[in-house]
């Protein structure tokens, strides 16, 4: 009589190891996948207009620093201070004209881009007027 050939116990183990090696490496793979999927998502995102968005309310924030900044430099008695200011209010420009650079880079329809232009224009156009500021810039 012919016994079944029976798996003895170090084969049994064998068997199970080589089965949840490959169980873990089709886990790791396909965890690999998902952080793979999520990282592209994330860089869609940050290229998304909402960069735009975030871009304008930056400029916007710039833009009330300026102000402030003007505001300060008529009220201020000491000419350093005054020139602190100034220094700020120009810091505060570049930034603008930068955030600028930025929406017009990433911005989508001919719409979106004529108002960058104005907003460009409107922008361009205080210059004159704090250069007439009866402020001595040294």
């Amino acid at each position: 009589m012919d016994k079944p050939k029976q798996i003895n116990i170090i084969q049994r183990l064998i068997l199970a190891f080589s089965i949840l090696v490959l169980i873990f490496v089709l886990f790791g793979l396909y965890v690999f996948y998902g952080i793979h999927t999520v990282s592209n998502l994330t860089h869609i995102i940050h290229n998304h207009p909402l960069v735009v968005s975030n871009t304008a309310l930056q400029s916007n924030i710039s833009i009330m620093k300026m102000n402030l900044n003007m505001k300060d430099m008529v009220l201020l008695n000491s000419q350093s201070e005054i020139n602190r200011t100034i220094k700020a209010t120009n810091e505060q420009e570049r930034q603008v004209y930068k955030y600028l650079d930025i929406v017009k880079e990433r911005i989508i329809g001919s719409e979106g881009k004529m108002l960058e232009d104005e907003a460009r224009i409107v922008f361009g156009n205080w210059r004159p007027i704090r250069e007439a500021l009866p402020i001595k810039i040294t």
